[in-house]
């Protein structure tokens, strides 16, 4: 049985994954408020990841919580759940790397972390939603960000 939707489709070449493998650059919040941060980005998987032991066993049931979200049953605390994201977020920092960063005296952010983290494992299109979310938020003067009110899209 053919399927006529999928006539005329052509397999991706190796050169293409090969371009593919090497990220992307995406925007993420800055260090500051008026400057962005470019970093090159690829996407992650946690059950890559496991399978290549990136993820050790004392974090499997926090990789699992992540994995399955609300409806997982498996006990992980708070510090294995975090631990298990920046691993993902140190997977997926093409360029600059962590390490790099770090010689520059940089950490990166929580919200920069949980940027990175939705990218790697929901794509381009959870990151469109996690930007729209946090345009209706504000800093305070300590930088801490206060709810604001947030647009709603028109027909909404």
């Amino acid at each position: 049985m053919s399927n006529s939707k999928n006539q005329g489709l052509k397999i991706t070449s190796i050169s293409a994954l090969s371009e593919i493998g090497k990220g992307v650059p995406v925007e993420l919040s800055g260090w500051t408020e008026d400057k962005s941060f470019v970093a090159r980005l690829r996407r992650a998987s946690l059950t890559g990841m496991i399978r290549a032991g990136r993820i050790d066993n004392p974090l499997m049931a926090a990789a699992q919580r992540l994995y399955e979200g609300s409806q997982s049953r498996a006990s992980a605390s708070f510090e294995e759940i975090i631990k298990v994201q920046r691993l993902v977020v140190k997977d997926a920092l093409v360029e600059p790397s962590e390490a790099v960063l770090e010689e520059a005296g940089l950490e990166l952010t929580e919200q920069q972390v949980e940027q990175i983290y939705t990218y790697a494992i929901r794509g381009a299109k959870a990151l469109e939603q996690f930007r729209a979310f946090t345009e209706g938020r504000n800093a305070d003067q300590h930088g801490d960000a206060e709810q604001g009110e947030t647009k709603q899209a028109d027909g909404d």
